[in-house]
């Protein structure tokens, strides 16, 4: 009775051994089949998880936190973009020399411009990104390219009455038209709240010695 046991419990042992390296191996042919796309920034990365959901995996060139004037591009960039099916970036990060030249040695084929005018930042402007980064999915994936354009749509919508219930608190909290200084790459979404871009200020570096002061002046 005992010896049956045994042999019924190694039969489970067994069973259960090739069904988790089985599992295993459905999980590993999925990862290794998930296409791998390029982002030239954050934006882009962002854009692309909604309307892929997963479906791809995605190599983001500039982080976040990170500067595209300051970034120094990397060997390390070259051979993940390489690998990427295709590599989606703004028109500015071909006027940048060093970026450019590690794109092109990704592979300037796989490139594809997202050419929309405006700052990211604005809702209206990424609602546009947002369906132009689509399309740009649908053209490489033509069997996937109404989920893409659906998902697009409805968070371009999703970002768009955002951006009405955001601009609708500033003026009820009065913050319409109040001159204010902002950053550069800020001062489009500053003023798109209602509030009035007086001046705008770069980088510390670059603003040399009568930056201040002439920040003052307008501030006054």
């Amino acid at each position: 009775m005992g010896y049956m046991n045994v042999r019924k419990n190694n039969a489970i042992i067994h069973g259960l051994r090739h069904f988790v390296v089985g599992l295993l191996l459905v999980c590993y042919a999925a990862a290794a089949s998930a296409e791998t796309v390029g982002a030239g920034s954050t934006h882009i990365a962002n854009a692309l998880r909604e309307i892929t959901q997963g479906d791809t995996t995605i190599y983001t060139l500039v982080p976040g936190a990170m500067c595209p004037s300051h970034y120094d591009t990397r060997p390390s960039d070259i051979q993940q973009l390489s690998q990427c099916a295709v590599v989606l970036i703004h028109p500015w990060q071909r006027t940048m020399p060093a970026m450019r030249a590690t794109l092109d040695a990704a592979g300037k084929d796989k490139q594809r411009l997202i050419d929309i005018q405006g700052n990211w930042m604005v809702p209206e402007v990424q609602a546009e990104a947002l369906r132009a980064v689509a399309g740009i999915m649908a053209a490489c994936h033509p069997e996937e390219a109404a989920v893409y354009q659906q998902r697009a749509a409805a968070r371009a919508e999703a970002v768009t009455a955002f951006g009405a219930r955001l601009r609708e608190a500033f003026q009820k909290q009065g913050m319409a038209d109040i001159p204010v200084l902002a950053e550069k790459m800020q001062a489009p979404f500053v003023a798109w709240t209602g509030l009035r871009v007086s001046g705008s200020f770069g980088q510390a570096d670059a603003q040399g010695a009568s930056g201040p002061a002439q920040l003052l002046d307008k501030a006054r």
